[in-house]
């Protein structure tokens, strides 16, 4: 997993949130650390390391406990408000795909796209390939390097262009 500080180049990365929207998603839904841990099939200190140790979490982790908590894994993420749509899970395996199309729209190499995103070549190509699920931050780099929605990107959220902040989340992160 990677921690906050790498998303160099995204001012106020919109994850910067997750712990404080997945906090108040668990205690709205009644349930611990531990249990929502177990029940969204993570590590049993899973949600701690979110929300105490502000690990980032995977794009995969970050579905599955949205799905037992029935948010938005965009919401959790990255705190766009959108509806819990449960058909919409397991969109993150056509997130491979989603990106090799931002980036071939963009007419970008994989060399070029991680050049300007700040992450290695071989993490879009494990990326592209399926071998690996980014996390969090790497999306937002990615999203916001490709000028996609990084809900889009992740999760097949929304329309492939990025909304602009609401003046409320602006004057959250300032």
């Amino acid at each position: 997993m990677l921690r906050d500080d790498v998303t160099r180049g995204v001012k106020n990365p919109l994850h910067f949130g997750l712990p404080r929207r997945l906090r108040a998603a668990r205690l709205q839904a009644d349930l611990g650390r531990q249990p929502l841990s177990i029940a969204a099939k993570l590590a049993s200190n899973g949600v701690q390391r979110i929300e105490v140790e502000g690990r980032v979490p995977s794009v995969e982790a970050v579905e599955k406990l949205a799905t037992v908590l029935r948010v938005s894994p965009c919401f959790l993420a990255f705190g766009v408000e959108r509806p819990f749509d449960e058909q919409a899970i397991g969109r993150i395996s056509e997130l491979p795909a989603r990106l090799r199309f931002a980036r071939e729209q963009s007419g970008l190499s994989q060399n070029a796209l991680a050049k300007v995103a700040g992450v290695a070549r071989t993490m879009i190509g494990y990326i592209e390939s399926g071998a690996t699920m980014p996390s969090v931050a790497t999306v937002e780099l990615l999203a916001s390097a490709l000028r996609v929605s990084p809900c889009w990107l992740a999760f097949a959220e929304g329309k492939p262009q990025p909304a602009s902040r609401s003046t409320t989340e602006r004057s959250e992160l300032a």
